[in-house]
């Protein structure tokens, strides 16, 4: 039997092993990694249940019984959901298009299943970003090519020399107030935890310089063989074309296996969104939630 009752806290020494899981499954979702957890567990309130060969993620952000849709072996996501499906408040977010047709075939008509637009994640292609060819980036390039013309532009991999410069970065943007996405989520603190914990979670940190000045920094990790998940990304918003150009240099600065960007989702953001959507993203991972019917 799952042990639902005892979700317990996001801890760095579970990372292995939740990664191990998802790898197994062939899981590719950003909401699922183990970085992804541990940087939004205190946003989003996320507790876990790991088992031998599945995980369960709870979050109190939407209700008292709402969980990421499990990832693991099959019969252990059955039992999970068959569980809790007497409790008239469970429900699942995240849940990829796949897991929407298993919970469909396998519940029939026990679930009402919707999208969820916010949580949609953006793929890029890195031949793509790194060319910017064609009338489909006009817009990113007019952006870039003005960033260049009014500024000096450097972006190079973090090294330990930045650190300080770095920290007083991210100290002086989080003064800067951010709208919030949906269920008033905001992402503060997330990039101090992804600095403090950037060894441990295997992130890769990329500076962006304009005139001898640190405006941008962007960070991810590897989420699959051939794709980098970019998990955090901060630039000066007074700088025109910054927010782009930063987005665009974790991949572009990434070891050469990498041919693709998890730009993550858009929070329903409509000044995120429209960056992205300019961005062109060559397919997006379309995401679901389910909620009990009640009949």
């Amino acid at each position: 039997m799952i042990n639902k009752e005892l979700p317990e806290a996001i801890r760095l020494e579970q990372r292995f092993h939740i990664e191990r899981i998802r790898q197994k499954y062939g899981h590719v979702l950003s909401s699922h990694a183990f970085a992804s957890l541990f940087l939004w567990k205190e946003q989003m309130k996320l507790q876990i249940v790991p088992e031998d060969d599945a995980f369960f993620v709870k979050t109190g952000l939407e209700g008292s019984d709402v969980w990421f849709f499990p990832c693991g072996q099959k019969r252990d996501t059955l039992e999970f959901i068959e569980q809790h499906m007497d409790n008239p408040s469970f429900g699942m977010v995240y849940l990829r298009e796949e897991d929407k047709c298993m919970l469909e075939s396998c519940f029939p008509g026990r679930f009402f299943c919707s999208p969820m637009p916010e949580s949609d994640e953006y793929i890029f292609d890195r031949t793509e970003l790194e060319q910017l060819s064609g009338p489909k980036f006009a817009n990113v390039r007019n952006q870039v090519n003005r960033l260049f013309r009014e500024h000096e532009i450097w972006c190079r991999p973090y090294t330990e020399c930045d650190e300080s410069a770095v920290w007083d970065f991210l100290n002086h943007l989080e003064g800067i107030t951010h709208r919030p996405g949906y269920h008033m989520l905001t992402d503060s603190q997330v990039p101090q935890t992804a600095m403090t914990y950037r060894t441990e979670l295997g992130l890769h940190l990329v500076t962006v310089w304009a005139d001898g000045i640190l405006s941008g920094i962007s960070m991810g990790f590897p989420l699959t063989g051939d794709t980098m998940d970019g998990c955090v990304e901060r630039h000066l918003p007074s700088i025109h074309g910054l927010s782009c150009f930063t987005q665009m240099s974790l991949i572009r600065e990434a070891p050469p296996r990498y041919r693709y960007m998890n730009g993550e989702e858009d929070l329903g953001l409509s000044g995120l969104r429209t960056m992205k959507h300019h961005m062109n993203p060559c397919r997006m991972n379309r995401i679901w939630r389910a909620d009990i019917k009640h009949t």
